[in-house]
């Protein structure tokens, strides 16, 4: 997924984040922002990737990401545009992982697995 991006500078990976959530509800949109001068401020730090805030915006990051798509999984009757938007917020709550994790794929990984394991229970009980 960000194969392209493992070169490039937080600065980089943050206007691309940016790029992704031009249509989110307004709380959503005062979300972003929020974590973003938070981490804008710490990435001004040198190790920021071990810091208490980054770490705890990685996991929020990481938890949104499930829960949007177990959402997503689980609801068949979400209407049409609000998946897209909820697939977009999930886009965006992924580029957190990878624009701040100091080893992005092992997260991702870890949400992959997160998800899997989530399927497999939720599957288990039908």
């Amino acid at each position: 997924m960000a194969d392209h991006l493992d070169n490039a500078s937080p600065e980089d990976k943050l206007k691309k984040l940016r790029s992704l959530h031009s249509d989110w509800d307004d709380d959503s949109v005062r979300e972003f922002d929020n974590l973003e001068r938070m981490m804008t401020d710490a990435v001004m730090k040198s190790e920021y990737g071990n810091m208490a805030m980054t770490q705890l915006v990685i996991r929020t990051a990481k938890a949104n990401v499930i829960a949007i798509a177990r959402k997503l999984a689980s609801d068949e009757n979400i209407p049409e545009i609000e998946r897209k938007a909820m697939f977009r917020e999930k886009k965006v709550w992924t580029w957190f992982v990878v624009l701040f994790a100091k080893d992005y794929r092992r997260e991702l990984k870890s949400i992959d697995d997160d998800l899997e394991n989530l399927l497999r229970f939720h599957n288990a009980g039908k």
